[in-house]
């Protein structure tokens, strides 16, 4: 059974494979979100040039740009609506969980990422943004947090 969250979020995914984008695409659409699809950086930061999505979805190992990159700019341009951001991406090292908090990442799951996991936490997110970012100042007054210190609500894994 489906279940709509009870907020629609816009979401923005990064993805340059195809079959990853377009099955995270049609979950998220069934869930209710509004969802685009960018194949690489630069396509990432086209779509965001008119403003930030609620939440991006990003993959960190991309074609052109990599995740971090788009991310930063994606930051450094965005009015006071910032994103919240999650890098779902093959890079597991704690080297890379850093680059991604360096960078503005919200969250960095590891690939794959259960649907019911992705779904819970865009539901959790909807229903908690604006406490969620309450936590974060634009990244070129304050460095993001990393899940570490996550807004009330987020702390505990989608569904627990």
């Amino acid at each position: 059974m489906i279940t709509h969250s009870a907020h629609t979020l816009s979401v923005l995914i990064v993805e340059d494979r195809e079959d990853v984008a377009q099955s995270t695409a049609e979950l998220l659409a069934l869930h209710g979100h509004t969802v685009r699809v960018a194949r690489c950086g630069a396509e990432a930061l086209e779509q965001t040039a008119g403003g930030a999505p609620d939440v991006v979805l990003v993959d960190i190992g991309l074609p052109d740009l990599d995740g971090w990159t788009v991310i930063r700019q994606i930051r450094a341009r965005a009015d006071d609506s910032q994103p919240v951001v999650v890098a779902v991406t093959g890079r597991c090292s704690e080297r890379d969980r850093r680059a991604s908090t360096d960078a503005g990442i919200d969250l960095h799951l590891v690939k794959p990422v259960e649907p019911q996991f992705l779904t819970n936490l865009l539901s959790r997110i909807g229903d908690n943004k604006s406490a969620y970012l309450a936590l974060h100042t634009p990244l070129a007054h304050a460095p993001h947090r990393g899940r570490d210190q996550l807004a009330p609500g987020f702390d505990q894994e989608p569904g627990t």
